[in-house]
C-alpha cells in the first residue's frame, strides 16, 4: 500500500501543519471557479466570459477552451465518470459539455434572469441538481433537458451551495 497523503512538515514552534509542495500559479485573468476531473489529471476552469478552460493539472497549462455565449461561469462540476461537465452561469443557464467539445452539448433553460450558483451531479444516476437566485433547487434529466423535480425554499433566499450525500439519497443546500 502506498501512502497517498500530501507531504507536510510540523512546525514545532506553532501548532499547525504546512504543505511542503506549495506552488503558486496564476491560472487565468477572469477565472471564477474550478473543478477537478475524476481522473485527477485535468481540471476545468470557469471564466467570466462564459468559457471553460480544460487544464493539465500537473503543469497548469490550457489544453482546450470551450466556448459558450452568456455571462460568467459561477460553478462547475463533473459527473462521477468525467463524461460530462456542467456549468452554472450568471445568465440563469446550465450548460453541459462532453470532454473537450468546443460548444455545450446541452443547454438547460434557466428561470428568467436568475443566476445559477451551484450545480452537482447525483451520484450513481447521471441526474444534475442546480440552484441559484430563485430560491429553488432543480433536478435535471440531461436526456430530457427539463427538470424532473423542483423544490422551493420556504423563505425567499439565494441558494449558494448544494451537495449530495455519497449515496445520492439526500441533498443539502446552503443559503443566505
Amino acid at each position: 500500500d502506498e501512502d497517498l497523503a500530501l507531504p507536510y512538515h510540523q512546525d514545532e514552534r506553532r501548532d499547525h501543519r504546512a504543505l511542503s509542495n506549495r506552488r503558486d500559479s496564476r491560472l487565468s485573468v477572469g477565472a471564477t471557479t474550478l473543478a477537478w476531473h475524476p481522473d485527477g489529471e485535468k481540471l476545468a476552469l470557469g471564466n467570466a466570459d462564459g468559457s471553460v478552460s480544460w487544464m493539465d493539472a500537473a503543469t497548469l497549462t490550457e489544453i482546450h477552451r470551450s466556448r459558450a455565449e452568456g455571462k460568467n461561469v459561477l460553478d462547475l462540476t463533473f459527473d462521477e465518470h468525467g463524461t460530462w461537465l456542467a456549468a452554472g452561469c450568471g445568465d440563469g443557464q446550465v450548460r453541459v459539455w462532453s470532454e473537450e467539445q468546443e460548444e455545450p452539448q446541452i443547454n438547460l433553460p434557466g428561470p428568467g434572469e436568475n443566476r445559477v450558483f451551484a450545480v452537482r451531479f447525483q451520484p450513481g444516476t447521471g441526474y444534475l441538481a442546480s440552484s441559484g437566485t430563485d430560491s429553488k433547487i432543480y433536478l435535471w434529466d440531461l436526456g430530457m433537458a427539463q427538470p424532473l423535480a423542483r423544490q422551493a425554499l420556504r423563505q425567499r433566499s439565494e441558494i449558494l451551495r448544494i451537495a449530495w450525500t455519497p449515496d445520492g439519497r439526500s441533498l443539502i443546500a446552503g443559503s443566505l
